[in-house]
């Protein structure tokens, strides 16, 4: 089986570390990268595959609109976006700019976990 290849894009380390902890008990073991604003997703992610790209709803710097449009028109990015926010009124917003779905902060982990395996299943077939 492939190892699912995960791209976070947040200035959490809290966050960040808690979604890596969910993936390494579910999948054992996973390709796990993370930016934590555009430019550094621009240069990592060049030439990069990923399986699902988590993205968290603030990032300094950046309208996390345009960044959601970025990566859904980006050619080299066509994982599944999933968009974090504790605020229910981005959701249109993040679904009219590109992404594969929006969930709310706080979120259940085995729930997440359960989405983010999905997806990467998806990609996968």
């Amino acid at each position: 089986m492939k190892l699912p290849n995960i791209h976070i894009i947040t200035e959490d380390t809290i966050f960040s570390s808690i979604i890596y902890r969910l993936l390494l008990n579910r999948f054992g073991k996973i390709n796990f990268t993370q930016s934590h604003n555009l430019f550094e997703l621009k240069s990592n992610s060049s030439g990069k595959v990923y399986d699902a790209v988590l993205l968290d709803n603030f990032i300094a710097g950046t309208s996390q609109f345009e960044l959601l449009a970025y990566l859904r028109n980006n050619k080299e990015i066509c994982a599944p976006i999933l968009y974090f926010t504790n605020n229910t009124l981005d959701e249109n917003g993040a679904l009219e700019a590109g992404a594969t779905k929006v969930i709310n902060k706080p979120f259940v982990p085995d729930g997440l976990v359960d989405q983010i395996q999905f997806f990467t299943t998806l990609v996968n077939e």
